[in-house]
């Protein structure tokens, strides 16, 4: 299988690159310019685990930039730098081939599974509240109507399986709910960027009607979901990158085939490679 690589784990590979030429006897100034470099890295790594809510790693970053700064020198003697130098590129390798590992186990599972995609059966009672708010008022006909809406949902819900059951980290009522209200506030079918903002302000005016059994992290999900989903690439988050991509796989309906590259999950990118096999999809109860 070929080795797919995202810009973090190329990121963390170059660091652990770099930091091993450390071992070999280099002119002092080639010391400074690694750690400039692996600043730079931790704290852009440091930001984007941050992003993705994983607070320990980002803060060990943190520290790992404070300690390679060149700005204020700490003076540890060469066998420690040599030392930290090896751990760090040693920590950077373990996160970037663990997720290496993790991706291709979760896509051989997924293409051992891909054609008999079971999904939870869900009553129509649970989601027609929101389904008639959305079509309340509605004049900009399928194409992001009811009929993309009804994909949206199905999409997320594949998409935040894994084995036959909903995923722990994906709250599938947001989900669901995103699909519905996402394009609710668009003023036309083409260049309105602004729909998501509108959409995610809006919210505000259902919370104690058809949001009204929302928690206020569920709020904050789906709030983060309709806002970002037409300019944000990712967020790190579970839930909303799923809404992110349920969306973005079906941009067959309007001529375009979904990119892997970008897509917000691996999941998602999957699937964009392999749109053919969303349908059919089997429901269960």
């Amino acid at each position: 299988m070929k080795m797919e690589l995202n810009t973090t784990q190329k990121i963390q590979l170059v660091g652990a690159i770099i930091l091993m030429l450390c071992i070999v006897p280099m002119p002092y100034g080639f010391y400074t310019i690694v750690r400039v470099i692996i600043t730079i890295i931790s704290v852009y790594l440091a930001h984007t685990y941050q992003k993705q809510a994983k607070r320990e790693l980002s803060i060990s970053f943190i520290t790992i930039a404070f300690i390679f700064q060149p700005f204020i020198k700490l003076v540890l003697g060469r066998e420690i730098w040599l030392i930290l130098d090896i751990l760090v590129a040693v920590y950077l390798l373990v996160l970037a081939f663990k997720d290496i590992i993790i991706s291709r186990k979760y896509k051989k599972s997924m293409a051992e599974k891909a054609n008999t995609i079971q999904i939870p059966l869900f009553t129509n009672t649970e989601i027609e509240e929101v389904r008639d708010f959305a079509l309340s008022g509605w004049t900009l006909g399928e194409i992001h109507g009811l009929s993309h809406w009804q994909r949206v949902e199905r999409y997320g819900i594949i998409l935040g399986m894994v084995n036959g059951q909903i995923r722990d980290d994906i709250n599938i009522k947001v989900v669901r709910f995103f699909a519905y209200l996402h394009d609710k506030c668009r003023l036309n079918d083409w260049a309105d960027l602004e729909h998501g903002v509108r959409a995610a302000d809006m919210l505000v005016t259902i919370r104690n009607t058809i949001l009204k059994d929302f928690t206020d992290e569920e709020i904050s999900l789906l709030e983060k979901a309709c806002r970002y989903h037409t300019t944000e690439l990712r967020t790190g988050i579970p839930t909303v990158d799923v809404c992110f991509d349920a969306d973005r796989l079906d941009l067959g309906r309007v001529g375009i085939t979904p990119n892997p590259k970008l897509m917000a999950s691996e999941q998602g990118a999957y699937y964009a490679t392999n749109i053919h096999l969303l349908d059919p999809v089997i429901s269960v109860p």
